[in-house]
């Protein structure tokens, strides 16, 4: 099996993000996370794996956009739905919205950013 150049870990990686990733983003869990390692993967997926190999494998005299195009849609169009998630957010029937994690987070990330008072002034 070729490695494309990419080290073991990371396809274990990517395995499991998949797996773990789909089942949580099914349920609504950490929705944007999830969407967002899923992006990344596909991504990785399309551009470092498929397209090369589509392009190689491409039978003599097609047009080779064509043939892109059919080696990597898939993967595609799931970066694409995986990003409008990660922009759009979890939707109203979802884990996160009842366990209120982003307003969670929102709160965590607004004490970080305050600035600290500064004496004398």
């Amino acid at each position: 099996m070729p490695s494309y150049g990419i080290p073991t870990f990371l396809g274990y990686l990517a395995a499991y993000s998949e797996l773990t990733g789909s089942i949580l983003l099914i349920l609504g869990l950490f929705a944007r996370l999830d969407a967002l390692v899923l992006c990344a993967t596909m991504t990785v997926a399309t551009f470092v794996v498929l397209l090369p190999d589509a392009l190689r494998d491409a039978a003599p005299g097609t047009i080779l956009l064509f043939a892109a195009m059919r080696g990597i849609e898939m993967t595609l169009s799931l970066a694409a739905s995986a990003l409008a998630l990660l922009l759009l957010g979890p939707g109203g029937f979802s884990l996160d919205r009842f366990f209120k994690v982003e307003a969670r987070l929102q709160r965590l990330f607004a004490r970080r950013a305050d600035p600290v008072p500064v004496r004398g002034s």
